[in-house]
């Protein structure tokens, strides 16, 4: 028996694949299912399932792809199958980066995604022709942007959706390279992408580097509410310009 977990945001489609499944092989069992990459990640951890079928775009553009990551980190030996409705070749490059085992766009048939659960399974997967070339393209694109910052790129989605979920954002920014690398050093972040907050100017605190959305909104709500007060790399308190 192959368990299964199904992480998707919307009900309709996480019930249309465990019913569809379930009717197109005996060998599967779905054991859990989830509305989030935060949810995810806590349900693989308790169950440790063989498969989960994660869709990439939840709460924010590249939730799944973080969830899938940290559960490859976690778990290596259970696979991740990427589901979307985007054919966005970064999306794909990212996924498998991030330790997709396979990547199905969800307008493909049922057939496609219980061939692909088959296979990685049984460790006999091999990369399908036009993933492969996306892949080859998305390398090559970014290797020739040598003064593009991922990780500001990453920030420039992340910070609109955060100010949607935390209502006490009133202006917000995003600043890119080479700037970016200089802030670093004044505010103590070491990781990116790197959100940094003041109220009337003045230092609250900042957020580095990579997690899921709901510890995000955790971490950003606490620091909103704290006080002002020194970045960790100086003595004298820092105002916004």
């Amino acid at each position: 028996m192959i368990r299964l977990v199904i992480v998707d945001d919307m009900p309709d489609i996480r019930n249309y694949l465990a019913e569809e499944l379930a009717a197109a092989s005996e060998q599967f069992s779905v054991v859990g299912a989830a509305e989030d990459g935060t949810e995810a990640v806590k349900l693989v951890d308790s169950l440790l399932p063989d498969v989960v079928l994660m869709d990439i775009q939840m709460k924010t553009r590249t939730e799944g792809i973080y969830a899938i990551r940290i559960i490859h980190e976690r778990h290596p030996d259970i696979k991740c199958i990427a589901l979307t409705i985007h054919e966005d070749d970064e999306l794909i490059f990212q996924a498998y980066l991030a330790g997709a085992a396979d990547y199905i766009i969800k307008t493909r048939s049922i057939d496609t995604i219980k061939n692909s659960i088959l296979a990685v399974v049984n460790n006999r997967l091999l990369l399908r022709p036009e993933v492969g070339q996306r892949l080859i393209q998305e390398y090559q694109r970014v290797q020739n942007q040598e003064n593009r910052m991922k990780e500001t790129m990453d920030a420039m989605w992340i910070a609109p959706e955060l100010a949607k979920s935390c209502g006490l954002i009133e202006h917000k920014a995003v600043v890119g390279p080479p700037n970016a690398r200089k802030l670093a050093v004044t505010y103590g972040f070491k990781r990116w992408p790197a959100l940094v907050f003041f109220r009337d100017g003045k230092y609250l605190g900042a957020v580095d580097g990579l997690r899921l959305w709901a510890d995000l909104v955790r971490e950003a709500d606490e620091i909103m509410h704290s006080e002002p007060h020194y970045p960790p790399s100086v003595g004298i308190p820092v105002r916004s310009i």
